[in-house]
């Protein structure tokens, strides 16, 4: 038995690292290798607000809160993250990082990120008809999946959507139906003009665009399979003593 031990102690000391991919328009890559998968990852962002209820929000920024006269501003986000497909054996974390980078109105408040179920189109998205199959004015709101505080003042400042279970979860069933992770981003505490100012999909650079960060483990190449099962089979053997 100690042997056996001995042979299969660095397997676990040396575990196989999980893998980082960034979903953002115009820069999907592998933060693990700084490979650049594709320079025309396109994604859906636009903005929906009571006052102009059937008015598309699709620019460079898109507003969260509620601005003066109790009027409702709202985010939706899509991802297609297909490009886990066929890489992920399990899903280690996820975050989404929304950057401030211009002012906007009041004190800190928390924005709840909340799973979508219905198709974001960034052309024709408004308050009162937000999506294909969603008639629920302003958006029909599905699981939180994470919060974060929006700090008063001006930016650029970043604000960052932890992991959570549910957070995972989402991905998962995204992975697992059409490959598209959405997301309505709305106001959950504050007063009736606070609001904030994110920079959306169409801003000019790249980098203040929102972010999706996915840590998964990856499949392992058949070289390190064969390996583990390998020293597995070793351990099984001098145990036995054979």
């Amino acid at each position: 038995m100690k042997r056996s031990l001995l042979l299969l102690t660095p397997l676990f000391l040396f575990p196989l690292a999980a893998d980082v991919i960034r979903f953002q328009e115009g820069d999907l890559r592998n933060l693990s290798t700084d490979t650049l998968l594709d320079a025309s990852y396109g994604m859906d962002n636009v903005m929906i607000r009571e006052d102009q209820p059937t008015t598309t929000g699709n620019g460079n920024q898109f507003f969260v809160g509620r601005e003066a006269g109790n009027n409702t501003l709202r985010g939706l986000i899509e991802y297609d993250i297909s490009a886990l497909d066929g890489l992920y054996s399990s899903i280690d974390s996820v975050s989404l990082i929304l950057n401030i980078k211009a002012n906007g109105s009041g004190g800190n408040f928390n924005i709840g990120l909340y799973e979508y179920a219905f198709p974001v189109d960034e052309s024709t998205a408004t308050w009162n008809s937000p999506a294909l199959g969603d008639s629920t004015p302003g958006g029909s709101v599905g699981t939180l999946l994470s919060s974060a505080n929006a700090p008063g003042g001006s930016g650029p400042v970043d604000v960052t959507f932890a992991n959570s279970s549910a957070f995972q979860s989402a991905v998962n069933s995204a992975l697992s139906g059409d490959g598209k992770l959405r997301f309505l981003v709305k106001q959950d505490s504050g007063g009736s003009s606070d609001f904030r100012r994110f920079t959306a999909d169409g801003d000019g650079t790249t980098a203040d665009r929102p972010e999706l960060l996915i840590s998964f483990n990856a499949i392992p190449e058949p070289s390190t399979a064969l390996l583990l099962i390998s020293a597995a089979m070793l351990g099984f053997f001098c145990r036995r003593g054979v």
